[in-house]
């Protein structure tokens, strides 16, 4: 019965792994009992005379006894001498890449070699993987403002097409018909999106300013082609601001609001 051990029972059965020799102690009441080597996890029975191999270890004060032939291999385990690595002598050199090496390095910061276990973790130095961060970060932001400049490029072909196409209808029926200033709102928003292709605010921003810039330039010609030809320019500056009427501001804004939406938005227009 548990706890009732006679006295001429050895205290505990010392034998070896078969399989990698490891030395396993357990209590006399596992014998004839399986279980596995804690260190290399093959099968294991234990036998039915102890073998005077290994001399009982005594457990540290209030620690309870294994109950379990598995508690006993495990503690058999915490018993077997570890196998510590020393660490790099003063000068040593990674074996790897030979790089200098400090007195408590584990792992080469060069090149990444676990020295205890010599893999390598391809892990890079910090200081280069914030140059590489830093290097990919500058080639965003350029090709991100080279896209931007040819799109407002476009966007101001787009709106100067849109301009000559209104002045040349005002000269030709002496009107100028403000219809076609959201038609040079739309031709703006268009070139920018299709020369910058990733569309977001200050795209559409950039694209409703050069909309904006050019009905101004477009009404200030068309007052002094068609409607006012002996006015002086700062007159017509003034003019071609302060006397607008309601539907030429409507359209101005439609305008605007046009280039801005599909330089911002492109292909998501009516869409959520």
């Amino acid at each position: 019965m548990p706890g009732t051990t006679p006295s001429h029972t050895p205290e505990a059965i010392a034998f070896n792994c078969g399989a990698c020799g490891a030395k396993i102690k357990t209590r006399p009441q596992t014998a004839g009992r399986r279980g596995r080597c804690p260190k290399c996890g093959a099968s294991v029975t234990v036998p039915s005379a102890p073998t005077p191999a290994v001399a009982p270890t005594e457990a540290p004060a209030g620690t309870a006894q294994p109950d379990s032939l598995l508690d006993d291999l495990a503690a058999a385990e915490v018993r077997q001498p570890a196998t510590a690595s020393k660490p790099p002598a003063r000068g040593a050199r990674c074996p790897a890449c030979k790089a200098p090496l400090a007195a408590s390095a584990v792992l080469c910061v060069s090149c990444g070699t676990d020295l205890k276990t010599g893999r390598q973790h391809h892990t890079a130095p910090a200081a280069e993987r914030t140059m590489s961060r830093v290097t990919e970060l500058g080639r965003d932001v350029a090709a991100s403002a080279g896209s931007l400049l040819r799109g407002s490029i476009a966007s101001a072909v787009g709106a100067t097409i849109g301009a000559v196409a209104w002045v040349f209808v005002a000269v030709k029926t002496g009107y100028q018909l403000s219809l076609i200033a959201w038609i040079l709102g739309g031709l703006a928003g268009l070139g920018m999106y299709l020369a910058h292709r990733q569309p977001n605010g200050l795209s559409g921003l950039i694209a409703g300013t050069i909309a904006l810039a050019s009905i101004l330039v477009a009404r200030i010609t068309i007052i002094q082609l068609v409607l006012h030809p002996n006015v002086d320019m700062a007159d017509l500056i003034i003019g071609a601001i302060t006397s607008v009427d309601p539907k030429e501001a409507l359209f101005a804004i439609l305008a605007v609001g046009t280039a801005y939406w599909v330089g911002a938005h492109g292909p998501e227009l009516g869409r959520d």
